[in-house]
């Protein structure tokens, strides 16, 4: 019995340091680890970017943040193609990044410490999108229609 209190103590205190952790991310400078975060500082780029390749050479994660009046910033895997830069949401429809994202696409990248404003658009043509979904599973098939696919696609383009 002494066990199993001692159990229920420590599990209580580590939901209890998980929340703590989770609160202060929102008020952080960007993600901290799985949970999301505020509002992402650093030098802003000035010139738009037309191809992220240099951008994005040496780089395995970004940050992303949504939202301009309520910023929430996560940290997200990347695709490139042709140059052009693509962020994936995997079980997009669960997610409110996403949700976010389709209210007010103007999105905030952070990347080896610089700012780049950018416009996110959901991809639901067929012939762009199929060459992303390849990217992750060679044998798969064509994407009829990507709306009803899980994995969301959003294309960055530069603000206007």
């Amino acid at each position: 019995m002494r066990f199993l209190r001692w159990l229920l103590v420590a599990i209580a205190g580590l939901g209890g340091i998980l929340l703590m952790v989770a609160v202060a991310a929102r008020f952080a400078d960007g993600p901290i680890g799985p949970f999301p975060g505020g509002k992402l500082s650093g030098v802003r780029a000035t010139e738009p970017v037309s191809d992220w390749t240099a951008v994005l050479a040496g780089v395995p994660r970004i940050e992303l943040e949504v939202s301009p009046e309520h910023p929430r910033s996560v940290t997200t895997s990347y695709l490139l193609h042709d140059g052009t830069l693509y962020v994936p949401s995997m079980f997009a429809a669960r997610k409110s990044w996403p949700q976010q994202v389709l209210a007010d696409g103007r999105v905030v990248l952070r990347i080896g410490g610089k700012l780049y404003e950018g416009r996110a658009v959901r991809v639901t043509d067929p012939a762009e999108v199929d060459p992303l979904v390849r990217s992750f599973d060679q044998s798969a098939a064509p994407a009829s229609d990507p709306t009803t696919l899980s994995t969301w696609y959003f294309r960055i383009d530069p603000r206007r």
